[in-house]
């Protein structure tokens, strides 16, 4: 029997009565779940609207179910990221056709918007104007009167309050987080250091350059520009594409810093995850170790170099209480702050790290404001880029994807034609498929693609194959030193070939669960393995995506399943999920330990693999274009590749894609 769908009248009730007319609650019109799921709403949405929709006493009958579509539109705003619901007519109808409700209910939702604003009191219990309950009635300089979520509001308040407070230098922070005056960003920096001083620091940089192979690597006029920005101002934006140097950047302030004067350890690395947070250290060790002629300030920076944490390290989250050890009144100990994957920061990260970081102290964000935003709320990083004036550099040039290479200025016109909203330019620039072209078109049906790419990608040869299903060996917990390579050619190769998506679910053939499990069962057959043994296969491709702060593995995390034995204490080789932790440093955990911490990783969300950087990715297009395929979402998937992108769907839905922008709308955008 079909599971009912989730109800605030009671699931169990609802299952009870299945079938009988008293199912369907009257304000809750059959079909409407089941519409959202098609949507890849999850359910609890209507469950939440419709329990929040009681909380306004007045509204009744009719009233309460056209409330009931008003708040989920404001869910889905929410979901994707937005932090209001703007209640004119015009978005409140788009809102509620994307959804698929019918003319008649948008109508209606209609109606009850105006009469929210009109008698805001009459949601009293749900809604008042200013804090006070759980929802604010407010008003927009561009959209007009919203509706917003109060701690939202809250919190877009505090991060204006700190963005002012930091304009003026040395001052309280703003009562009641007041809108800075337009340029604000650009004025965040009063008291500027000497402009020659740090014309001779950049002088110096550049006579003690990098080396990458035996070879000088410089840094590019906009680079200089960013690092210039960096260490005159207090506060600085730097936006980039996929290979313009961010990390490069990161660096050269690092030395910029200590010039300065700021000693190693009152320097803070820092980013939103933890594989983010990991490749920037190695970056940052591997510039500082690979200086030409380094002076002395260099050499000491090299010795103290600080490690990059993720954000919630830095600010000594505790998971058990969900509290933060630093914050406005227990300040963060430092001088100055990098932070990395800026897009990726949503707004309560961003009111916390502001909130925690010391008025006087440097502050940089790097990312790329072109990308997806955050998965929750907000669009920091590309609001504050926008408002950004002089204090946001925007970086053009890709070092990653060479244009001289072919592969590379295929992938770079394909994510600038996107990037531009240009579809026709776009199918021009992705071909259909062909065996030699970087970036194409792949119009067969998805099983066909599916099974071309486990073939071709992910098992790829005998070698693959026999390095995915031998047995390896512990010692004391420890991996074997003369298995390690073995293992690393197997993780890296699993580690730089995804299959990319829009959707998450498995009611779509095109979500990422979906996928995984279409792949698994290719395997299973292939191999000939019992469908009910193991729920993992040697040499599967695994995510955590839970954080385990015991074993410091953390959401995000990339591992592979490998059969191990273990030399102390002999018997039947048991699964284990390797992980790398350092270069060629692996640690090794039992899957029966980790089993509700991890996922399949043959396919992952595009949100999953923002910061990821591949060699090859399939990007499987949903069947027909939902609201959340956007230009944003395709760029950032295309720019996740170095060598090769197969892009699987229709023309229609990927023109689609492109000229659908992502919008979300913010209270600190304006």
């Amino acid at each position: 029997m079909k599971r009912p769908f989730l109800t605030p009248t009671g699931t169990v009730r609802r299952r009870f009565l299945e079938g009988r007319a008293e199912e369907t609650s009257p304000e809750l019109p059959a079909g409407w779940a089941e519409r959202l799921v098609e949507r890849d709403v999850p359910e609890t949405t209507l469950a939440l609207a419709a329990e929040a929709a009681r909380w306004a006493e007045a509204a009744q009958g009719a009233d309460r179910t056209a409330l009931i579509s008003v708040l989920i539109a404001l869910l889905v705003e929410l979901r994707q990221g937005s932090s209001f619901l703007g209640l004119s007519r015009e978005r409140i109808s788009a809102s509620l056709e994307a959804l698929g409700f019918t003319p008649l209910e948008k109508e209606r939702a209609v109606h009850v918007a105006a009469r929210l604003v009109r008698e805001p009191e009459w949601a009293h219990g749900l809604l008042s104007v200013g804090p006070g309950a759980p929802l604010e009635l407010a008003r927009d300089p561009v959209v007009g009167a919203v509706l917003v979520p109060s701690a939202i509001a809250a919190k877009e308040a505090r991060l204006r309050g700190e963005l002012a407070a930091r304009q003026r230098e040395g001052s309280e922070p703003s009562i009641g987080g007041m809108n800075p005056p337009p340029g604000a960003i650009a004025s965040l920096n009063a008291s500027l250091p000497d402009t020659s001083a740090v014309a001779a620091i950049l002088s110096d940089l550049e006579a003690r350059p990098t080396l990458k192979g035996g070879v000088v690597t410089k840094l590019g006029a906009d680079q200089r520009m960013a690092v210039e920005r960096a260490l005159s101002r207090r506060f600085t934006l730097v936006s980039g594409g996929p290979g313009t140097g961010k990390t490069s950047i990161a660096v050269a302030i690092l030395r910029g810093l200590v010039r300065q004067g700021v000693a190693p350890d009152r320097i803070a690395l820092a980013a939103p995850t933890g594989k983010a947070a990991e490749r920037l250290t190695r970056a940052v060790a591997l510039a500082l170790g690979s200086l030409e002629a380094p002076a002395p300030l260099d050499l000491e920076l090299c010795a103290k170099a600080p490690a990059a944490s993720t954000i919630h390290r830095l600010l000594a989250y505790h998971p058990s209480t969900g509290r933060f050890g630093f914050g406005e009144r227990t300040p963060l100990p430092v001088d100055a702050l990098i932070l990395d994957e800026g897009s990726m920061i949503d707004l309560a990260l961003m009111d916390r790290v502001m909130a925690a970081v010391p008025g006087r102290a440097r502050v940089v964000i790097l990312g790329d404001s072109d990308q997806l935003p955050s998965v929750d709320v907000g669009a920091i990083f590309r609001d504050l880029v926008l408002a950004g004036g002089a204090s946001a550099v925007r970086l053009t040039e890709s070092y990653r994807m060479n244009p001289s290479d072919p592969a590379g200025r295929a992938i770079l016109a394909a994510a600038s034609r996107i990037n531009a909203g240009d579809a026709e330019g776009t199918l021009a620039a992705i071909p259909e498929r062909g065996p030699s072209a970087a970036i194409r078109r792949d119009g067969r049906p998805l099983h066909e693609m599916l099974e071309s790419w486990v073939n071709d990608r992910v098992l790829a040869g005998a070698e693959v194959s026999r390095l995915a299903s031998q047995t390896y060996h512990l010692e004391r917990g420890l991996l074997v030193a003369a298995e390690q390579s073995q293992v690393a050619e197997l993780y890296e190769h699993l580690a730089s070939r995804r299959i990319l998506t829009v959707t998450r679910g498995a009611q779509r053939p095109t979500g990422q669960l979906a996928i995984n499990a279409a792949i698994r069962e290719m395997l299973r057959r292939s191999q000939r393995q019992d469908p009910h043994g193991s729920d993992y296969l040697p040499g599967e491709p695994v995510l955590v995506v839970v954080n385990d702060y015991a074993r410091e593995l953390y959401n995000g995390d990339f591992g592979v399943v490998l059969r191990m034995s273990d030399l102390v204490r002999p018997g039947e080789p048991q699964l284990y999920a390797v992980f790398e932790k350092g270069e060629g440093r692996f640690v090794c955990h039992p899957i029966g330990a980790l089993r509700t911490e991890l996922e399949l990783s043959y396919a992952m969300t595009v949100h999953k693999a923002q910061g990821s950087e591949l060699d090859h990715l399939a990007l499987v297009l949903p069947e027909v274009p939902l609201p959340i395929l956007t230009r944003e979402i395709l760029y950032t998937a295309v720019t996740r590749a170095r060598r090769s992108v197969v892009v699987q769907g229709s023309e229609a839905v990927l023109k689609a894609g492109v000229e659908r922008r992502l919008l979300r709308f913010s209270g600190l955008a304006w």
